[in-house]
């Protein structure tokens, strides 16, 4: 059985799900592409959480990524051209037909969770993450948004699955949905 958790006392397995926008991510250890690709995504969802799809100029997109750039690293902020690529990836998303209609009704963004689960004959793994966005239409269905903007890979599901199972049990009765959202 699927279970939200209210905080924890004990130390228990956990398998913690990628965190998008989190503040603490670093690019550890990656080559330097996957770094300016995780701040680009990063900035984006800063973006979006900011603006929530509506369209904006991308003079003001670019001038709001910086002060989020210098935001995410104080001591360096990232390179202009990783300024630009988020703006030009909200700017993207804002223009395209169905960006309102994923976005409408109430939005939560970066929702973050702890979800225990079973594991086969193993103790019960506990997952943690944060959603993008959850959207609760007026109809009272739930839609999980999870924005990529990478290439597709077999994990996003997967990640996608989970916070499903997450916002279910966040929203009990109601009808959940997810859908992975490329830009």
């Amino acid at each position: 059985r699927t279970a939200l958790l209210a905080p924890l006392r004990l130390r228990p397995l956990v398998e913690r799900l990628p965190v998008t926008g989190a503040q603490g991510e670093t690019g550890g250890g990656q080559p330097r592409e996957a770094s300016a690709g995780r701040r680009i995504g990063r900035l984006f969802h800063l973006l979006l959480r900011r603006y929530e799809g509506a369209p904006v100029a991308l003079d003001t997109l670019e001038q709001t990524g910086r002060a989020l750039s210098s935001r995410l690293e104080a001591a360096e902020p990232g390179p202009e051209d990783q300024v630009a690529a988020a703006a030009g990836l909200y700017a993207r998303f804002a223009a395209r037909a169905d960006a309102a209609r994923l976005l409408e009704g109430d939005r939560l963004w970066e929702v973050p969770f702890a979800l225990r689960e079973p594991a086969g004959s193993a103790p019960a793994v506990i997952r943690r993450g944060a959603i993008d966005c959850l959207a609760r239409r007026p109809d009272g269905r739930v839609t999980v948004l999870e924005f990529k903007t990478g290439r597709p890979r077999p994990d996003h599901r997967r990640q996608l699955d989970a916070y499903v199972r997450a916002a279910r049990a966040l929203f009990p009765g109601a009808a959940v949905d997810g859908r992975l959202v490329y830009v």
